[in-house]
């Protein structure tokens, strides 16, 4: 659990800092979605860009906790295999747990993800003319879409925890 939330602090300060980086670099009026073909589709201000990641990033870093902390205090309201098992009090701390590192490593990915495409599109925005080749951001989000998957299967396999004897 030590591990995870200096995973979780560390995500925090690079998400702030590639917020800080936006603010910073990007324009007034900032290319903030590309066609596939690399092309700027929609564009907005530089206020409305870093306002929209702030609420996104308080929403991930500070909601995702929060909603692990009342889901790992009440296992018997959790969709999860094995209920009888893991809502006795003998295992509630090791389910409490469990969902909170999951819960800290899922927002920590996520907010490295869209911290990643904060670099990207700074990157993409002062360039000359704007342009986002399909590249920089493929490798990220199908990592991030592997990485997730996997977490969560790993997760989902160590929780289906057996209590009776296999037949």
């Amino acid at each position: 659990m030590r591990s995870t939330r200096i995973l979780y602090g560390a995500i925090c300060v690079v998400y702030v800092g590639t917020l800080t980086l936006a603010a910073w670099a990007l324009p007034d009026r900032l290319a903030s979605h590309f066609s596939p073909a690399g092309l700027p589709n929609q564009w907005e201000s530089r206020t409305s860009y870093l306002i929209t990641n702030l609420i996104l990033g308080v929403a991930i870093l500070g909601g995702l906790p929060v909603l692990g902390v009342v889901s790992g205090r009440h296992p018997r309201f959790t969709n999860i295999g094995n209920r009888e098992y893991w809502s006795r009090p003998e295992h509630r701390d090791e389910f409490r747990r469990g969902v909170m590192n999951l819960v800290l490593v899922l927002a920590s990915i996520t907010a490295l993800f869209i911290s990643v495409t904060q670099v990207v599109l700074v990157r993409a925005n002062r360039t000359t003319p704007t342009t986002l080749p399909a590249f920089p951001y493929a490798l990220p989000a199908i990592a991030f879409a592997l990485i997730t998957i996997a977490i969560a299967f790993l997760y989902l396999r160590r929780r289906h925890h057996q209590d009776s004897p296999r037949r």
